[in-house]
């Protein structure tokens, strides 16, 4: 059954009794969980099962259709809409009234419903169900069903074909785009080689409508500099490239990727939203690029998945810095900005053994912003990240690397050999934005969920790394004399979001800002560690009417983590400097104020578990520096027609060394600091912090 919506927020909903009409499978107790999200089909509606045939399937993979909603009517109001998360489920009593479970929130809430015609579904569609509307089934259609979902128990293949539909908007817009300097290529040469690789991406896409529904969907495959082959697993037969003297390759890549949609209406209440996506390396288009297209997706990346070696010395240089933003502008209806990027790598799965001095660098940045601003309705701007790895090395189903050295199967498994000196440059470079505006009215309006007019913005990056290998101290180097590492990472994160007559909510997260982790590097004589991590996040919600929450998150940021270091020369000295900074913020002149903040930060951070033990051998320096600062911050002149709260939460700590085993045959000096600076402040009846 599928049923037809004329806009995506002005859609008409589905009943649970025109779904359940044969009644007779709903027995005492009965449950219905909802699974299989990752599956709902885009065309057809569906479900698209694992190892499926894809012939007859149009649409993204793995399909993000949206988002299914349910309701319960109070009296024959419509209230708040929530989204139906993997897991939920309604349970059935004698008399026909249940609960439904919210399970897939922080904490289990239940609303009550007296009759089946009281529980409603309706579909808010993604900017890419929006765009995968554009087939030859929705011309001959005039509609595109956009979901599936399965249940369990006796009513499971009873929900199998229930979907969701939804018309097109009027303004869509879609551009994909990939760049990659060289790529499936080997040399060999006699004399020196060298290569060098600049490439530069834009893509861009927009979409503006007057009394419609605006979409605008910009996808950045890869973008990337020197990329060799697909590696299935550590006995892969890797490209190479080859020079009888120097070997030289640089890799420098930059990217813009951005996408705006922009809605007005000219009719009152006239609900019209604006949706504007930016993807890096999540997907390829519904068509599969016409196998022009790297598959899978690889994200930003600077040299991947391929050996050099020289008779001489080597440099292996990648520095990526992928932007993308996204921008949303709605009158009447709902304004959303969103900016997703899979990873982006400098060195990543590449080996290399030089002769004599060993060059690598390998840097991984993102600037990525996202903004939204709704008159009546609400604005969401997010951006997510899942890695930024300057350096990395990942394990194959055997544990093995994927890339463990120049040598097929080398039992020495060690990716990067220096018959010199080796000099190893690396770190994340990450800045991410987020601002959402809205005005409101005050009032619930049909299209909205949870209640009023909010702003949300949302910004989390994943994880940061300098150096990273996913075997315990898999990623290996080693150098015949000198051994010099710096890493610089830096993650900057803002977030706002600011209503008049609405609530505000806005969030900064980034699990983990490490320098180096499962590193192991074996110096021939002694060297040099200079290692800087800082993680800075600001966040803020501010309103006149409505509820207020701010709430920043940055954790284990570390110098250096858990890796290992030998320098038989006895004369190694380590720096390792760490800071952190952060303050949220959350203003309401009438109604809730609630702000938290969450900060970890270590200097030199291991770990000594089992047959896994961080250690360094042969300094005759250590310097470890922890610093961290916080502030959270609340006020409210009066509360919300429910309570009076304003509320600040901080936690913070700092270690400058920890869970490191050290040893020498010479002196060794250490210094450990640790600092914090943390404050709370919470004021009730005025905004004056």
């Amino acid at each position: 059954m599928a049923h037809e919506n004329s806009t995506s927020e002005t859609s008409s909903f589905i009943d649970i009794s025109d779904i359940f009409s044969a009644s007779e499978f709903l027995n005492d107790d009965a449950d219905i969980v909802f699974d299989n999200f990752e599956f709902a089909s885009v065309v057809t509606g569906l479900l698209l099962q694992p190892g499926q045939n894809q012939d007859d399937y149009i649409g993204f993979l793995p399909p993000d259709n949206g988002s299914l909603q349910w309701n319960i009517r109070d009296d024959g109001v419509i209230t708040n809409w929530r989204n139906v998360q993997e897991g939920d489920s309604i349970k059935f009593s004698a008399n026909q009234q249940g609960n439904y479970h919210v399970i897939g929130e922080q904490e289990i809430g239940s609303d009550s419903f007296s009759k089946l015609d009281d529980l409603i579904f309706r579909f808010a569609p993604s900017a890419e169900a929006n765009i995968a509307t554009k087939t030859a089934f929705f011309d001959d259609n005039h509609y595109a069903e956009l979901f599936g979902f399965e249940a369990n128990q006796t009513v499971k293949n009873q929900l199998n074909d229930i979907s969701l539909g939804i018309t097109n908007s009027a303004a869509q817009s879609y551009a994909v785009g990939q760049a990659v300097g060289i790529s499936g290529t080997e040399a060999s040469v006699g004399g020196d080689l060298n290569i060098s690789t600049p490439v530069q991406g834009a893509v861009a896409s927009g979409a503006a409508a007057v009394t419609s529904n605006s979409v605008a969907l910009t996808e950045g495959t890869s973008f990337g500099g020197i990329f060799g082959n697909t590696i299935k697993n550590s006995q892969s037969d890797n490209l190479s490239l080859n020079a009888a003297a120097d070997l030289n390759a640089v890799a420098d890549v930059t990217s813009s990727l951005s996408s705006f949609a922009d809605t007005k209406a000219d009719l009152s209440h006239a609900l019209v939203d604006a949706d504007a996506h930016t993807r890096v390396g999540m997907k390829l288009p519904a068509d599969g690029g016409f196998g022009l297209l790297l598959d899978p997706t690889n994200g930003g990346f600077g040299i991947a998945n391929i050996d050099m070696t020289g008779g001489g010395d080597v440099q292996m240089s990648a520095d990526v810095l992928i932007g993308a933003d996204a921008g949303a502008k709605s009158t009447e209806g709902r304004a959303r900005a969103i900016v997703e990027v899979s990873k982006v790598s400098g060195l990543e799965d590449s080996a290399s053994v030089s002769g004599d001095n060993l060059d690598i660098k390998g840097i991984s940045g993102a600037e990525l912003s996202s903004t939204s601003y709704s008159d009546r309705g609400n604005a969401e701007s997010k951006v997510s990240m899942n890695e930024s790895m300057g350096i990395l090395a990942r394990m194959d189903d055997e544990q093995e690397l994927m890339n463990g050295g120049t040598v097929v199967g080398d039992s020495d498994s060690t990716p990067y050999q220096a018959g010199g000196s080796l000099s190893i440059s690396t770190g994340s470079q990450l800045k991410a934005s987020t601002r959402s505006v809205i005005v409101g009215d005050g009032l619930q309006d049909a299209f909205e969920i949870d209640g009023f007019d909010q702003a949300i913005s949302d910004a989390d990056l994943g994880e940061a790394f300098g150096l990273f290998s996913e075997k315990p101290m898999g990623l290996k180097m080693k150098a015949a004399d000198l051994m010099d590492l710096d890493i610089e990472s830096d993650v900057d994160i803002y977030t706002t979001a600011n209503a008049t007559l609405g609530n505000a909510t806005s969030s900064s997260s980034i699990f983990q800002n490490n320098g180096a982790y499962n590193a192991n590097i074996s110096a021939g004589s002694n060297g040099l560690i200079d290692a800087d991590a800082l993680t800075q996040i600001i966040t803020a919600a501010n309103t006149v009417v409505g509820d207020t929450e701010a709430s920043g998150t940055a954790l284990n940021t570390a110098a250096i983590g858990s890796s290992q270091f030998s320098f038989p020369g006895l004369e190694a000295e380590i720096d390792a400097v760490s800071g952190s900074i952060g303050e949220s913020q959350a203003i309401s002149t009438s109604g809730v104020a609630e702000s938290s903040l969450a900060l970890s930060t270590m200097g030199i951070n291991g770990i000594n578990s089992g047959g896994v033990v961080a250690k360094v051998e042969g300094a005759e320096l250590i310097n470890a520096v922890a610093t961290s600062t916080g502030f959270s911050e609340s006020a409210a002149v009066s509360g919300s027609d429910s309570r009076d709260l304003v509320s600040a939460d901080t936690n913070q700590s700092a270690l400058g060394l920890n869970d490191y085993s050290i040893s020498t045959d010479n002196s060794l000096e250490i210094t450990s600091i640790a600092d914090i600076e943390s404050g709370a402040t919470s004021i009730f009846g005025t905004t004056t912090i």
